[in-house]
């Protein structure tokens, strides 16, 4: 009886981080699906410009050159990172150490002892609060906010090449 109520009451436990971890995973999976979708409209544009270029296609281009938006895409990368660095906190560690070493003694020096010693330790998270959650949360938190910028870095190169484009029509009309 003693074993099973122990038994149960890590299942239980186990159990409700993986309803979490699943639940971010999902948000994970969304975020990176929209990161691709825009990441290929991007990616499908020709870099120079020809001189009777479209209009889409010269704002497409003005936003991807952008040095604002470049670097707000780059945050978003870092951010998406953060990411995976946060649910690593969940997954299993292992770590390794080794020795060896020798011992002289007597008198006059007689015996010698030589030996070697490893250790590898495996360990698992099995409850801390609600830390790693935490963790995971905030670092989603931080890859949504992220995109936010970099799309409203994206935004502010288009409007910006949309006045100039604009400006040039009107002077040459």
């Amino acid at each position: 009886y003693k074993y099973s109520c122990t038994a149960l009451t890590g299942v239980l436990l186990l159990s409700g981080c993986v309803a979490n971890d699943q639940r971010a995973s999902t948000i994970e999976q969304r975020i990176e699906a929209r990161l691709e979708a825009s990441q290929s409209i991007d990616a499908g544009m020709a870099s120079p410009l020809a001189a009777n270029a479209d209009f889409e296609g010269a704002i497409k281009l003005a936003v991807k050159v952008n040095k604002a938006f470049l670097s707000a895409r780059a945050l978003e990368t870092a951010a998406m990172a953060q990411v995976g660095t946060a649910k690593a906190l969940r997954r299993p560690q292992v770590s390794a150490t080794a020795s060896g070493g020798s011992l002289k003694e007597g008198s006059p020096v007689d015996n010698q002892i030589t030996g070697i010693a490893a250790d590898l330790m495996l360990s698992q998270l099995v409850y801390d609060g609600g830390a790693s959650n935490a963790a995971i949360d905030g670092a989603l938190a931080q890859a949504l906010v992220a995109r936010a910028s970099a799309q409203e870095a994206g935004n502010t190169a288009a409007l910006d090449a949309i006045q100039a484009w604009a400006d040039l029509w009107a002077v040459q009309q």
